[in-house]
């Protein structure tokens, strides 16, 4: 063998070396900001979604707070600053909402505080006659279905 063909061989070898490194290079720079992307679309996601989340949460629990009301032996009713004090908070989850891109969304979101609105209504100095309980219900079963609405859109299915 002559140092030409050692040179020859070497050369092959390193050029296919190098060519596959810089496809492994690139390969891998490609999934990190896939995966870098992702995870940033996860936060964002959960930035959004979860005060939904516990909007949600806070409204049934002062309705079931506000009925358990009607059944304590002293006749205290539940403070109506208290149960209006989520309507503060309703720009802020609409444009949440908005922004996850599901106008259907937001319409359930409003049917919601609709809801959720008459239910005070049945605890405000003229109550409106309702029963609070079937009212209840009703905003139960429509903020079940934004929960599993915004939870199909944080798994991404």
């Amino acid at each position: 063998m002559t140092w030409i063909e050692v040179v020859d061989t070497a050369i092959k070898v390193g050029l296919g070396a190098m060519v596959s490194g810089l496809i492994t290079y690139f390969v891998a720079k490609k999934h990190h900001e896939h995966e870098l992307l992702k995870e940033r679309r996860k936060r964002t996601e959960t930035k959004l979604i979860d005060p939904i989340i516990s909007n949600l949460d806070e409204h049934l629990s002062l309705m079931g707070f506000a009925h358990g009301c009607r059944f304590r032996e002293d006749g205290k009713r539940p403070d109506r600053d208290r149960l209006w004090s989520l309507a503060e908070q309703e720009p802020m989850i609409l444009a949440r909402a908005s922004s996850l891109g599901d106008e259907n969304l937001v319409d359930e979101y409003v049917d919601f505080t609709r809801t959720y609105a008459k239910f005070c209504q049945c605890f405000g100095e003229n109550p409106s006659g309702d029963d609070p309980f079937t009212i209840m219900k009703e905003a139960a079963v429509k903020a079940g279905a934004i929960l599993r609405k915004l939870f199909k859109i944080k798994e991404g299915t």
